[in-house]
């Protein structure tokens, strides 16, 4: 009789240690899916980050360009375009738009 009670006292506790396995198992699983999820949202901030540094760069390089025009206009004695009118430069930089 002392055996039985020794017997079921040990099942009780495997049965403890099965479940305590489960849990780590369910919470190692469950921190990996985070991390994947939070690799990929990362990824995809760098990538949105790139794109605006390569607009900010192109609209540099665009108005640092524009404004050399004017001063190399300036230089030779070419009249300035009357208020109206843009210079084609200028125009292409009000209409480009990049996606995000």
């Amino acid at each position: 009789m002392h055996k039985k009670n020794q017997s079921s006292g040990n099942r009780g506790k495997e049965e403890e240690k099965h479940e305590e396995v489960n849990m780590l198992e369910n919470s190692h699983f469950n921190y990996y899916k985070m991390k994947m999820r939070m690799q990929t949202e990362i990824v995809g901030l760098l990538e949105i980050m790139e794109a605006t540094k390569q607009h900010h760069t192109n609209v540099f390089i665009a108005v640092s360009a524009a404004y050399h025009a004017e001063a190399s206009m300036k230089k030779i004695g070419l009249p300035r375009p009357e208020s109206g009118q843009q210079p084609k430069l200028q125009q292409m930089i009000c209409k480009k738009k990049v996606a995000y």
